[in-house]
């Protein structure tokens, strides 16, 4: 595409060397006033089976510029060959969510023509194609995806689906919404090919609150989708090798015990039945659910197995609820605040029913931090409310210690997760006891003295995202639940440098910034240069008179017979103002302990030195770590763990690999390429020629010219 003001040479001599086949198309433009002639551009768009336009303003740009797809499309006409296009997905404007659209050409079957009439195509919502996936087989930590041969994704879990502060939501790829690695480039590329097969992957996680990462092992298999351009992806984690199917099940206990009195009792909000509604209290969902279990079998609008399930789940932990009762005494003397169990089948129960404020909206127990990361976990994962220093933070908070329920004999699988709720007092308890247990003794001889004495120790519990779980500084109570870097900057960079703590970066490249408003005034919108004009100029009879007060007149009035109301809707934005936020990309830095940590090292900060010592607590996320407190001399730079704007430079990004369609359209031998375009303004309009000399006769009237 060539877009000039005009020219008068042919470059016969190039496009002879370089385009003697005329296998390259080539499109002009003539833009804004001609300064030159422009039949050198005609020229070269008819040798080379192209196609030229006149833009006369801004306001043409849009109408003019689409001529190109009426000659592109010639070869496919002739050729009489039709094939289905998808679209990437996008945000539907009547608010139907996430869809793509399928198309067909439609052309023009007379004799003679090469004309494409138009397409036409059907919108397929992400909704009901997702619809079909297997989430009761993958279970909550496996998922399906899908990909089209540019590698951007058509659904996968970690899209966001609802990119309201876009017209339309960025191209999406891949390894973009999973931590990258060579192994997933690999199975990037194979279902771009249309290839098939499977692939166990060492790979990091994200938790659902992207916190926190964890570094599991997860299977892949992958294969094409017939009649489409996709191909579909499948993750299992490895305990996902087997799963639970229950066959009967009495379906009066199962309704008796969804009724039980001893602990509170949630069910997840799915859609066990077509007609109840997922969004009503969990009261009116509750009753639903009892009204459709009021018989001896399960209705044909529900699903069975669903059902089942939520009913087996419902009867086995019943009996947790018993033995929770007959213990609450025992409970309440551990500084255990309450209990509670949540499973795969979509249950919580929690004991004492009073406590159960918390899990009202963690009723959708697949999308609960702490439930995927104790099912990736063979340990306690222990979990505060996380403080992010800008809202209030909770004054009577508990902390949460959960584990899964593995059952080895059945092939490892994890039907549930455990947990309590703890007051923090037995935490901090537990800290100070572990530090007067052996000060000196041979089990922790780098601890020398107790963390009772907080003015010259500082203790501090971190789980393994570098959060603080508890601390013997009375003044950092209140930082409980915050990220650690941002209390002690020092401290927390000794534990990276030492490699006690690990780092992943994350991008999340469907973030949205904050727009930045330019600080340049606003300027009407130009396709060339046109003179300034000004208070004295407007005066000065001469100025209008010149040719540049014509060009200025003619750009101007062309840029209002040809602006469109989109074209205005595009610069003010739908709601008639600037949008506030864009789309970006954000880097955020989350941590993971190493291996097994027990370490004891001095930081020298030029006036003084820091002793500290760091240590993982078995069988627990918990990191223990005890050290001087800080003096003036340490650099005490905070260290950020919240997402930051960070946008890549891309001519530094190396492209990914793509395949394109599989036959392409670009010539046929039978192809009429005279019709090539003609200038526009080689006849002018008769209504925007009088208003140029009617508003040229009235100034010159107006300033008493002859």
């Amino acid at each position: 595409m060539l877009f000039t003001d005009g020219g008068t040479e042919r470059p016969v001599e190039v496009f002879e060397k370089y385009n003697k086949d005329r296998e390259i198309r080539i499109f002009t433009y003539a833009v804004g006033p001609p300064a030159y002639s422009t039949s050198a551009l005609k020229w070269m768009a008819c040798e080379n089976k192209g196609y030229y336009v006149d833009i006369p303003a801004v306001g043409a740009i849009r109408q003019k510029t689409q001529d190109y797809v009426a000659v592109l499309s010639r070869p496919m006409v002739l050729s009489e060959e039709k094939q289905f296009m998808w679209t990437n997905i996008y945000l539907d404007a009547m608010g139907m969510g996430m869809m793509t659209t399928i198309t067909l050409p439609v052309y023009n079957k007379s004799e003679g023509s090469q004309e494409i009439l138009g397409v036409m195509g059907t919108d397929i919502t992400l909704a009901q194609i997702t619809k079909f996936n297997p989430n009761r087989e993958v279970g909550p930590t496996g998922y399906t995806f899908a990909i089209n041969p540019n590698g951007y994704i058509l659904f996968h879990p970690s899209l966001k689906s609802q990119l309201g502060y876009l017209s339309e939501p960025p191209n999406v790829d891949f390894l973009e919404v999973e931590p990258d690695n060579p192994s997933k480039e690999d199975v990037r590329k194979k279902m771009i090919d249309r290839d098939s097969g499977a692939v166990t992957i060492e790979t990091f996680v994200r938790s659902q609150d992207e916190r926190y990462v964890d570094l599991v092992n997860r299977t892949y298999i992958y294969g094409p989708m017939n009649s489409t351009i996709f191909s579909l992806g499948l993750v299992l984690p490895e305990y996902r090798q087997k799963r639970i199917e229950v066959e009967n099940i009495d379906i009066p206990t199962g309704r008796d015990y969804l009724q039980t009195q001893r602990s509170a009792l949630f069910i997840a909000p799915w859609q066990f039945c077509d007609d109840v509604l997922t969004n009503a209290s969990h009261a009116d969902f509750l009753q639903d659910i009892l009204e459709k279990l009021s018989g001896f079998d399960f209705p044909t609008e529900c699903n069975e197995p669903k059902l089942k399930h939520l009913l087996l789940d419902t009867v086995v932990t019943e009996s947790l609820a018993e033995f929770w009762n007959n213990k609450a005494v025992d409970f309440k003397s551990d500084g255990i605040v309450a209990t509670f169990v949540s499973t795969e089948g979509g249950i919580t129960r929690v004991f004492p029913e009073s406590e159960c404020q918390d899990f009202e909206d963690r009723r959708d127990t697949w999308q609960q931090t702490f439930f995927r990361r104790s099912l990736d976990n063979d340990f306690f994962i222990y979990s505060v409310p996380y403080n992010s220093y800008h809202q209030n933070w909770p004054v009577n908070y508990t902390i949460m210690a959960t584990s899964s329920v593995t059952l080895n004999d059945m092939g490892g699988i994890k039907p549930a997760v455990v947990g309590v709720k703890l007051d923090p007092e037995i935490i901090l308890g537990t800290m100070l006891h572990i530090t007067d247990q052996c000060p000196g003794g041979p089990s922790c001889s780098d601890v020398s003295r107790s963390c009772r004495d907080s003015e010259n120790l500082l203790c501090v519990l971190l789980d393994d995202g570098g959060f603080i779980v508890t601390t013997n500084q009375d003044e950092q109570v209140g930082d409980v639940g915050r990220f650690f870097g941002e209390v002690d900057g020092h401290l927390m960079r000794e534990l990276y440098n030492r490699s006690v703590y690990r780092r992943e970066e994350a991008y999340d490249f469907q973030a949205s910034c904050k727009k930045e408003q330019p600080k340049v005034a606003s300027a009407g919108s130009r396709v060339s240069f046109v003179p300034r004009l000004n208070l004295a100029d407007a005066l000065n009879l001469q100025w209008w008179t010149t040719n540049a007060a014509w060009a200025y007149l003619q750009q101007n009035v062309y840029g209002i017979l040809f602006s469109t109301s989109s074209t205005m809707a595009e610069e003010l934005g739908e709601e008639g103002s600037i949008d506030e936020n864009v789309s970006c990309v954000r880097l955020q830095h989350e941590y993971y302990l190493g291996p097994e940590v027990q370490l004891y090292w001095s930081a020298d900060c030029g006036n003084c030195s820091r002793t500290m010592t760091a240590r993982q607590l078995r069988y627990s996320n918990l990191l223990l770590v005890v050290a001087d407190p800080l003096c003036d001399s340490c650099n005490n730079t905070p260290v950020i763990q919240e997402p930051q704007k960070n946008n890549p430079d891309q001519c530094t990004v190396t492209p990914r690999y793509r395949r394109g369609p599989e036959k392409c359209y670009d010539h046929h031998k039978d192809e009429d390429a005279s019709h090539c375009g003609a200038a526009a303004l080689a006849a002018p309009s008769l209504f925007a020629t009088s208003i140029q000399l009617s508003f040229l006769l009235f100034i010159m009237k107006l300033f008493g010219a002859t």
